[in-house]
């Protein structure tokens, strides 16, 4: 089973100092199945401490099994919970590098006539970004900037047609700069980052 939810908040990133490679990194982030995001991170970045949760257990066992497989549970710690409750702890407040998350972003309307061959694999949760798909998104830009440290990024998944709006919300909520959209090989939107004010 695939996470609905997944928040992999990365201590370390220097990578980001180099948007070419932090591009490669979002693309190679982003072509991963949820439960392997968390363990793939850590071994691309030796230095990240990554911070991982889900609203699934089931999902959560899935990345932990991923994790110690790999040898990598001294430097990947993961919760069950929901979106980023599970770290709302002061140690984590104002210290993150980088926070990405692969929210749920389709819409209600849009889930009804979703191919069968791809929900039924799925959980419910892991699409269901409420009546217009952005209910979760909006959750995280309101919620990201508590933990994100001074200069830290942003870094996350919309849906098709979705990254203009959600870009604009980013800019309006006041908290955030350097905004930038990433685009897929058909040229659309697929991953926003931005910088904490």
């Amino acid at each position: 089973s695939v996470p609905s939810l997944s928040v992999t908040a990365i201590q370390g990133l220097a990578t980001f100092d180099d948007p070419a490679a932090a591009d490669r990194i979002i693309a190679r982030y982003r072509n991963l199945p949820p439960h392997e995001r968390p363990a793939a991170i850590a071994a691309l970045v030796p230095a990240a401490r990554v911070l991982a949760c889900d609203l699934s257990a089931e999902a959560v066992e899935l990345a932990q099994a991923n994790v110690r497989h790999l040898g990598l549970h001294e430097r990947v710690v993961l919760r069950v919970g929901d979106l980023l409750a599970p770290f709302d702890e002061a140690a984590r407040l104002a210290s993150v590098d980088v926070l990405s998350c692969n929210p749920p972003y389709i819409s209600a309307a849009r889930r009804a006539t979703m191919a069968s061959e791809i929900a039924a694999h799925e959980p419910a949760l892991a699409f269901d970004g409420g009546p217009l798909g952005v209910r979760i998104l909006q959750r995280l830009i309101r919620e990201a900037p508590r933990f994100l440290r001074t200069g830290g990024w942003l870094v996350f998944e919309v849906g098709l047609g979705q990254g203009p709006a959600v870009a604009q919300r980013l800019a309006a909520n006041g908290e955030f700069v350097d905004i930038r959209q990433v685009a897929n090989e058909a040229g659309e939107t697929r991953v926003l980052r931005a910088q904490r004010r």
